[in-house]
């Protein structure tokens, strides 16, 4: 079961006329994916917000209109999708969300993975509107309903929760670990690849050297917000760039002195360790001759090899029961 599945549900949904097509104004999509199958119809009348950078240019890659974060009322919208995630607050928040910018009875489709939850949404919906039907296929869930006067989901509104995290925690124990290491040695060029909401870089400019400017990069565009709030006031005199990015897709374009990073080993639910050797390998090619990465990984994640590979040199700085650290050091260029 994959997000996949529940955008096939979403088309299979649409197919079968669960919400009616949009009528001479577009419909939202929140949590947008590109949906197999639908007509150009349906794809041209959607105005998608999604956020998580790969999602977003797969949909731009699709032909879909996306926007990393729409507006409170978008003008002229007259229905919506929204395509349930993990997270119960941030799938709450998206249907608050639309039936906040739609006018009563505007059409709302609802889609999620049965192991996600969708059942107990389907069923904290209808204890505030009608839910007119339901669709049960590729263990996921579609429903849909109508939109009504008095705000009824009004409750649950508040700061935005990216509906593509992995969990709603805060800093995990392998980001505090990795800053232990962070000294005065870290002057120059220096960038964070897959920043989140900036705890590692705030760390840097507290504890690092002479830094003449700092990138953080970061494919969920609310971590990146979070982590402009967090950095303001910080690092006086210290240039900074704060880009959305794939770094497994979309060159840095950039040549740093040192690079930091925890990155992500999940898509979803599934572990994928192809993710932190992507990027492993965008730090290699993004760094000085004889730049320095440091990085910090879950220990049974199979990262030496790739660092080995990429980088002159290696030393493990740290190993314990659940991660380990690593600084690595480039090749001159022109050296592989």
């Amino acid at each position: 079961m994959t997000e996949d599945d529940v955008a096939r549900t979403i088309a299979l949904a649409l197919e079968r006329g669960l919400m009616p097509p949009p009528a001479g104004a577009p419909y939202a999509f929140l949590n947008a994916r590109p949906l197999p199958g639908v007509p150009a119809a349906w794809r041209d009348a959607l105005v998608c917000e999604q956020g998580f950078r790969p999602d977003y240019l797969d949909l731009r890659e699709a032909g879909y209109h996306a926007e990393p974060v729409l507006a409170d009322a978008p003008a002229g919208v007259g229905g919506a999708i929204v395509l349930a995630g993990r997270l119960r607050a941030a799938n709450e928040q998206m249907i608050a969300r639309v039936s906040a910018m739609l006018a009563a009875g505007a059409p709302v489709l609802v889609a999620g993975a049965n192991r996600d939850g969708i059942k107990t949404l389907r069923a904290w919906v209808a204890g505030q509107v009608a839910v007119a039907d339901s669709l049960a296929k590729h263990h996921c869930t579609a429903f849909a309903f109508s939109t009504r006067e008095g705000d009824p989901f009004a409750s649950v509104r508040g700061e935005t929760i990216s509906p593509t995290l992995f969990k709603a925690e805060g800093v995990d124990a392998g980001s505090r670990l990795l800053a232990n290491f962070f000294d005065r040695r870290i002057a120059g060029d220096v960038a964070d690849f897959g920043a989140g909401s900036g705890f590692l870089s705030a760390e840097l400019l507290e504890r690092g050297g002479a830094l003449r400017r700092l990138d953080l990069y970061e494919a969920d565009h609310l971590a990146l917000e979070a982590a402009r709030a967090r950095l303001a006031g910080l690092g006086a005199g210290v240039d900074r760039r704060f880009v959305w990015a794939d770094l497994l897709r979309e060159a840095t374009g950039a040549r740093y002195d040192w690079i930091v990073m925890n990155p992500p080993f999940h898509r979803g639910r599934a572990a994928d360790p192809r993710i932190g050797a992507g990027f492993i390998a965008a730090a290699a090619a993004s760094l000085k001759a004889r730049g320095r990465l440091l990085m910090v990984a879950n220990r049974q994640l199979p990262y030496e090899a790739v660092l080995a590979k990429r980088f002159a040199s290696l030393t493990r700085l740290a190993e314990g029961p659940v991660y380990k650290v690593y600084e690595a050091v480039s090749a001159e260029r022109g050296r592989k």
